[in-house]
């Protein structure tokens, strides 16, 4: 063995057919076969590097011309919180971009759909983000079935994470809803102080007087695809994370019975 080597280092480096490989033995009875992937390895990266440069691109010009499918995926696809929430917040707040946001999400893979609820999760720690993030969790409620929430991996943690900041959210807004219609009734208060604007106070109070219903309750998120998740985005949640809570029982209740068999 010793002589092989030797011999095969001084009459080509160990590797006398040039495939760019080398055995090695010692007294364990073991024997070690080396290869170089150097020139592999490099490859493999260069390659990965031009995709990442290609899909950067990709999405600049996406983010550059307004195409929000072509600049949804390429966000996805390099994995960028940053860009996804630049491309959520240059949405204009109309129906169409709505439902644009819906099919972009209803035709991610699962990884992709976990990544959003990431990000809707991190956004939602944040103030000044939340409402992005409540809008791609709204898109998401509403495009994705829940047997196939069920699926997304780490979904139930995700979810489950999402609802105090979904509850937090909603009474903010239930409290700013509620300041602002007694604003109204208190300027329509002052108005009655003025004869030549009682009329006009009159009108006004009558609608500054009546309250509107809960934030929650203004946005109606339903499952298109199995039993309508009725409600609010709270509640929405809510029922999904008691499913997932309930099919991960069913799944180890499933594996202990077969283990006990």
């Amino acid at each position: 063995g010793e002589g092989g080597g030797e011999g095969g280092g001084e009459g080509g480096g160990g590797d006398p057919r040039g495939l760019g490989e080398l055995v090695s033995g010692s007294a364990d009875s073991v024997i070690v076969r080396w290869r170089d992937t150097s020139s592999a390895s490099g490859a493999q990266a260069s390659a990965e590097a031009e995709q990442s440069l290609q899909e950067e691109q990709a999405l600049a010009n996406a983010l550059a011309s307004g195409a929000v499918a072509s600049a949804f995926r390429a966000a996805l696809a390099l994995r960028r919180p940053r860009a996804l929430l630049t491309v959520l917040q240059g949405l204009p707040s109309t129906d169409a971009a709505d439902a644009s946001l819906r099919d972009c999400v209803r035709a991610a893979a699962d990884d992709d759909l976990a990544f959003c609820l990431e990000c809707s999760r991190d956004w939602s720690t944040r103030a000044a983000q939340a409402l992005t993030g409540h809008r791609l969790l709204h898109a998401v409620l509403r495009a994705v079935p829940a047997r196939k929430l069920a699926a997304v991996p780490r979904a139930r943690s995700l979810v489950e994470a999402l609802l105090p900041y979904a509850v937090r959210h909603y009474e903010r807004l239930d409290r700013l809803l509620v300041g602002t219609h007694f604003l109204g009734y208190t300027l329509s208060s002052m108005r009655l102080l003025r004869p030549d604007a009682a009329s006009a106070a009159t009108a006004v109070g009558s609608s500054a007087t009546a309250m509107p219903p809960r934030a929650a309750e203004t946005v109606r998120v339903a499952d298109p695809a199995a039993a309508p998740l009725g409600g609010g985005v709270v509640d929405a949640l809510t029922l999904l994370a008691t499913a997932l809570g309930e099919a991960a029982d069913e799944a180890a209740e499933g594996e202990g019975g077969g283990e006990s068999e």
